[in-house]
């Protein structure tokens, strides 16, 4: 029980506390003398870090929770070894703010990847929880979960049901009402495809200009 209410705490911290856990300066020192090749990965606090210097500016520090379809991210600047952004993905999203900060520690700019999208993927997640007895925060297998604001906001979700069949379902964002489903084959829709394609307005006729003589 304990494992798992720390699981679930782990897999829904936010950046401030991840930074906290993982540092607010790099190790510059147990980097370069660990990495290969500009790669380092480790184990601590039941995750798996991996840093890469991609040859920018930056050092990528990625924390991934063991079992966990959350992954957090760190980016240091170089040159003062700080914090310079925070960042969290779940499946193939980003969720949560996304902080930037000057070399100081000062907070300069955020960004609310979850604006859009009126339905949380919390909301769906305890959708899928409640209809399927799937935790798709345990990233259980071939599970994978997208969502985009356009052409309006909705998310596309796979998974496996506890028999092994496979659920596919495309989710309104704006008010979590169903798109389409594909259940171990069976397909069905419940809008229209034209929700897809804005409607393209009408041109006017206009009155023919006369070819001056």
């Amino acid at each position: 029980m304990a494992k798992l209410i720390f699981f679930l705490i782990f897999c829904n911290m936010n950046n401030d506390i991840i930074v906290a856990m993982f540092g607010y300066k790099f190790n510059k020192h147990y980097f370069e003398f660990n990495q290969k090749d500009g790669e380092l990965e480790y184990r601590d606090m039941n995750s798996t870090i991996r840093i890469i210097d991609y040859g920018d500016s930056l050092y990528h520090k990625t924390i991934c929770p063991d079992s966990c379809a959350t992954e957090y991210r760190i980016l240091y600047y170089k040159d003062s070894l700080t914090v310079a952004l925070t960042l969290a993905r779940f499946y193939d999203m980003y969720v949560g703010p996304i902080n930037r900060y000057d070399r100081r520690g000062n907070l300069i700019g955020t960004k609310n990847t979850d604006a859009p999208f009126n339905y949380s993927k919390d909301d769906v997640v305890n959708w899928v929880k409640e209809k399927h007895d799937v935790d798709l925060y345990k990233k259980p297998k071939w599970a994978l979960m997208s969502r985009s604001p356009t052409p309006f906001p909705h998310y596309m979700l796979r998974f496996l049901d506890n028999n092994g069949t496979p659920i596919v379902y495309s989710i309104d964002a704006r008010d979590g009402s169903l798109i389409f489903q594909n259940i171990d084959g069976v397909k069905t829709k419940f809008k229209d495809d034209s929700i897809w394609y804005p409607k393209k307005k009408e041109k006017k006729k206009g009155v023919p200009t006369r070819h001056r003589k």
